[in-house]
This record gives structure tokens, C-alpha cells and sequence, in this order.
């Protein structure tokens, strides 16, 4: 087993470094077409990649090779997963016509594990949930339980994560230092003081008046109901009374709400919810998992999971240790623990691996990627070794690949980048036709009032983007193809 890793900024090539990769190891015969796995993380980058190397086959003469290319696993991490599952299917006790369930069906089993947990507690979490201005507790579950499973964590785990998590969230915050019944009083003497100028003032037909009115009278009725009102709203109506002509009446909420983040209420609203997602989703993490396999279906974390427990098998490990010849893998630092769990899997089974990656390039952290996860796993597949750069930009004039280097390296230095790892040159001087021009311009916003229709306006930040593109599309810069 070997495993090499390739450090590959945007615009220097790297889809053309995995095609040749793949195309130079078919051609000498170190790799079969069946033996080979390609793992990108959308399905049209594994359109592209596979387009590719057929036109490079096809170009060295090899039809018989490039009509055998789908003959391994090319595509998405989950769609190499799926292949798997189907072909030991029964080794994994699965039906081999394995599909994700549908979105809307997993949602409706993930509220049929809820509700088998809940026990109670909606009044509290609907509470805590009015107060924070959280539409559906049930979303931040969700992503909870989900978060969970793509990192590999039982419930155990969770409950030690929900301690680190909590305890991150506390230092965020001020010490406490009003409790809510104090807070609640102050509030309702701030209101009392502001709401008849703002009454006053909403007489008239000034719209921003109105809206003022309606957030304080919004205030008013939850303390009226005996609530204390949302966060959110009290942070807004403090924003929106912000002005001169208020400033004798609005002085006290201000003051108040600005600081809401000492108040012990809101630090017990926010750790109260953290508290019970996390504990909700350690009973659900489970249960979810039951209900999905009692209706005989899978989603898409539940075959990332299964396919780790597939390569722990003696049987497939041999059976694809005869097979596996070369494993490629695009944009590693998306990769999720889970994921990386199966690259791993399949890396240790192959003759040799690929993987591709750029740190600075990490975009799916939504699904529970990490890119500092890229570094421990290089650090360890490497051991002294050091990754291949590839270091020359084919996208950019000279000019700003020198400014977007000298940026970039700096920006990112104290973040652990050395300067190998961002800065680029570019592949090609200027054409003739560029010689001269500039490579980049700036578009100044002036606050400056201007006249508009006859009347002095402040100009914002969207008319001035607007009029940046406008004057753009006049006068387009030229562009080399």
C-alpha cells in the first residue's frame, strides 16, 4: 500500500493530474479498469473526470480500455458506496437494489423518532424555541443527530461532544449579571418610557416610524401575556431606535438590551437549548436508525456508515484486496470523518493511492467535512514524506496570480499555510492584446449624498455594486480565452 497526496490550489490542474494519474496507470498495466476507484464529491466532477479519461484513451488509441472505464468504481463518495453495498449485499444482509430514501420520507421517519423520545418536553422546547426565534427546534436536531453520524459517534460520544460544545458556548458569553425577573422590570420600564413617542410619531406617515411602533407594541404584548419576548426582537427595536430625535426616550432600552448577554435569562435560554437538543438527540441518534431499518430503507449517512462496517469484513477485504489497484481521490479536504473512514478502508485494500486535496478549498462543511482532518490524514499516509505541489495557476493573468499570491500567503500564514502551499505562478505570459491592461480595478462607495429624482439621497452599498456592474458591461474588459 501506498498512498501519495497532491497539494493542488484552484487553476493549477488538478482534474488533469488525477486523469493522468488513472490514464498513465492503465497503460502500463499497473492498474485494470475494474480495479480502479475514483471518488469526487459531485457528480459532475465525476462526468467530467470520466469524460476525460476516455478522450485521453482514445487519443493514446486504447478504445478496448476506454469502453471499460466505468468497469470500476467511478463517481461521488456515496454513489462508490452504494456500488459496494449492492455487490456484497448479501454479506450485509441489504436488498441489492439499495437506494436512498427520498428526503421527505427521511424527515418523516426522523419525526416518528422524535416523538418516541420527546416525552413531554414540546412545551419546553416550543418555550426556548419563541424566545430564541428558532422557527422548528426540530431542524437543529436534525443536524445534530445528522452531524452525529457522519463523524461516527453513538450516543456516548455526543453526550461528550454536548459538553465541549456547551462549555465553547459559555465563553462566548458575558458574565452573567442581571437575573431575568430584574431584566424583565428594567424592560418594562425602558418600554413605558419609549412607547408614547413612538406612538406619537407613528401618527405620521413616515414608514420607519410605523415599524418602531409595531416592534415596541410587539414587545409590549408578550410582557402583557407574562413572557419575557424574544432576543431577536428586543436586539431589533434597540437597533431601530437608534437615532437623535429618540435618543432622549429609546437611552434605557438601548442600554438594556445591549446588554442582554449578561442577563442570566438569556445565557439559561441559550444553554437550556443547547442542553435539550443535545440530550434529545442522543435518545434519537438510535431510535432514528431503528425506524430506518424496521421500514427497510437508508439515507445517504446510513450508507457511509454501513459501507465502513462492509470493510471491516474479512471476506469483502479479501475480496477487493484481489481487485483494487488504484485509488484516486478528488478534493480530499471535503472529506468527513465518515467518508474518510471508507477512503481509508479502500486505501489500505489497494496497491496505491491518490488523493488531491487543497485545504484552502473546503466548501462542504455543511456535511461535516473538516479540512484540518486532510492534514492529520496526509501527516499520517505521508509520515516524512512531503506532498506534491502543484503550484502553476492556468486560470489567471500574471498580474493577479502575483496579487491574490501575495494576499493570500499572508492572510493565511498565521493559520498554519506555509507560503509553498498558496502562493502561485502563472502558466502564461500576457498575450500582446493584454499588454498594458490592467489586471484587476476597484470600485470606490462614497457616502456622499447625491442627487436622485431632485432629491439628496445616501447612496448604498447595492447602488453602488450596481453601478460598478453597469459601467462593467459597458466597457467589458477584454478576457484572454
Amino acid at each position: 500500500m501506498r498512498i501519495d497526496v497532491v497539494s493542488a490550489s484552484a487553476g493549477t490542474g488538478k482534474t488533469h493530474r488525477l486523469t493522468e494519474e488513472l490514464v498513465k496507470a492503465l497503460l502500463d498495466g499497473s492498474a485494470r479498469p475494474e480495479g480502479v476507484v475514483a471518488i469526487t464529491y459531485t457528480v459532475k466532477a465525476a462526468g467530467e473526470l470520466e469524460s476525460r479519461i476516455r478522450a485521453r484513451l482514445l487519443r493514446e488509441g486504447r478504445a478496448d480500455l476506454a469502453a471499460r472505464v466505468r468497469d470500476g468504481y467511478l463517481g461521488t463518495i456515496h454513489a462508490v458506496c452504494q456500488r459496494l453495498l449492492r455487490e456484497s449485499a448479501l454479506e450485509a444482509g441489504l436488498s441489492p437494489f439499495l437506494e436512498p430514501i427520498p428526503e421527505t420520507e427521511r424527515r418523516r421517519l426522523f419525526a416518528v423518532a422524535v416523538a418516541a423520545v420527546v416525552a413531554g418536553r414540546e412545551g419546553e422546547l416550543n418555550a426556548l424555541a419563541r424566545r430564541l426565534e428558532i422557527e422548528d427546534w426540530r431542524e437543529p436536531l436534525l443536524a445534530i443527530v445528522d452531524a452525529a453520524r457522519s463523524n461516527g459517534m453513538d450516543a456516548a460520544a455526543l453526550t461528550a461532544s454536548a459538553a465541549r460544545s456547551r462549555a465553547g458556548l459559555e465563553a462566548l458569553l458575558d458574565a452573567a449579571s442581571a437575573d431575568g425577573g430584574d431584566y424583565l422590570a428594567a424592560l418594562q420600564a425602558a418600554l413605558a418610557k419609549l412607547l408614547p413617542k413612538l406612538d406619537e410619531l407613528a401618527q405620521g406617515t413616515v414608514k420607519d416610524d410605523k415599524e418602531r411602533q409595531r416592534l415596541a407594541r410587539g414587545l409590549q404584548a408578550a410582557i402583557d401575556r407574562g413572557q419575557l419576548p424574544s432576543w431577536k426582537s428586543q436586539v431589533q427595536l434597540a437597533a431601530k431606535v437608534g437615532t437623535r430625535k429618540l435618543a432622549p426616550f429609546a437611552g434605557e432600552l438601548i442600554e438594556l438590551v445591549d446588554g442582554h448577554l449578561g442577563c442570566a435569562a438569556f445565557r439559561g435560554d441559550l444553554t437550556g437549548m443547547q442542553r435539550a437538543l443535545f440530550e434529545l438527540a442522543g435518545q434519537a441518534l438510535q431510535v432514528f436508525v431503528e425506524e430506518k431499518a424496521a421500514a427497510g430503507v437508508i439515507d445517504f449517512g446510513d450508507m457511509l456508515a454501513l459501507a465502513v462496517e462492509l470493510l471491516g469484513r474479512p471476506a469483502v477485504r479479501a475480496a477487493l484486496g484481489a481487485r483494487l489497484d488504484l485509488v484516486l481521490v478528488d478534493e480530499f479536504q471535503d472529506t468527513s470523518p465518515l467518508q474518510l473512514a471508507v477512503v481509508g478502508g479502500l486505501a489500505a485494500l489497494a496497491r496505491r493511492s491518490v488523493w488531491v486535496g487543497d485545504r484552502k478549498q473546503a466548501i462542504f462543511g455543511f456535511q461535516g467535512s473538516d479540512p484540518e482532518l486532510m492534514t492529520a490524514a496526509t501527516e499520517a499516509a505521508l509520515g516524512d514524506r512531503r506532498p506534491d505541489l502543484l503550484s502553476t495557476s492556468r486560470r489567471s493573468r500574471p498580474p493577479l496570480v502575483e496579487l491574490c499570491s501575495s494576499l493570500f500567503a499572508r492572510a493565511l500564514a498565521p493559520h498554519g499555510f506555509p507560503a509553498e502551499q498558496v502562493e502561485l505562478t502563472a502558466a502564461d505570459p500576457d498575450p500582446a492584446a493584454l499588454a498594458g491592461q490592467p489586471a484587476f480595478e476597484c470600485w470606490r462607495w462614497s457616502r456622499a449624498k447625491a442627487e436622485v429624482d431632485g432629491e439628496k439621497v445616501t447612496p448604498t452599498e447595492a447602488a453602488a455594486v450596481a453601478d460598478g456592474v453597469a459601467r462593467l458591461l459597458a466597457d467589458p474588459p477584454r478576457v484572454r480565452e
